[in-house]
């Protein structure tokens, strides 16, 4: 028997040591979406038959083609392949039962382009008594988050707001801090895009 294949995305340390921040949800269906810039693992844990005496075996495989090395209840999507959809089933084997011989359903796992940068356009004017904020949209990105520090090298971890487009942007209060730097990053399905800063006064 074959329970079905479970998907998770983990997050990778990307170059410079910054995590990139992935979906760390349990797949519940039979597909599912990473960054590519994340692992993924698929597994066939809860997959049993009693009737082997002498272990499972398993082997995954893509696009219906074997993986080398593969052979194992789970399998690590490496980070940085191919963008696209890729099938993933995983054969089981018994030498002992014939009857423990089977294949998985395939699952299926999209790796998503992540958002290109939004780089320096991100403006801020005053509208009455509010900052607006608008920026270049750019490819990939499904929408916008604002994020705010009071320090040019903080964690960014204050999501201010988001949008869908940085035209028309985001009106928000006038901060009570006298320096704030501003950071907004695209974001798609699967990937939390990079972040590009603004100081204003």
């Amino acid at each position: 028997m074959i329970d079905d294949i479970t998907i998770n995305a983990c997050p990778v340390f990307a170059p410079g040591g910054m995590a990139a921040v992935a979906s760390q949800a349990l797949a519940t269906s039979r597909s599912e979406s990473i960054c590519e810039t994340d692992s993924g693992r698929v597994d066939a844990i809860g997959s049993y038959c009693t009737g082997c005496s002498t272990g499972l075996s398993y082997q995954w495989s893509q696009d219906s083609l074997l993986i080398g090395g593969a052979t194992s209840i789970v399998y690590d999507i490496p980070s940085g392949g191919m963008l696209g959809t890729s099938s993933y089933s995983v054969g089981i084997d018994c030498p002992t039962n014939p009857a423990c011989i089977t294949e998985s359903i395939a699952t299926t796992v999209t790796v998503v382009a992540r958002p290109d940068a939004v780089a320096d356009t991100l403006t801020v004017d005053h509208a009455d008594s509010d900052l607006a904020l608008q920026w270049t949209d750019v490819a990939g990105s499904g929408d916008y988050v604002l994020f705010s520090s009071t320090v040019p090298d903080g964690a960014f971890t204050n999501e201010v707001a988001t949008a869908l487009s940085g035209s028309p942007g985001v009106i928000i209060p006038v901060p009570e801090e006298p320096v704030v730097f501003y950071l907004v990053a695209g974001r798609n399905i699967a990937c939390n895009g990079p972040k590009n800063n603004f100081a204003t006064p």
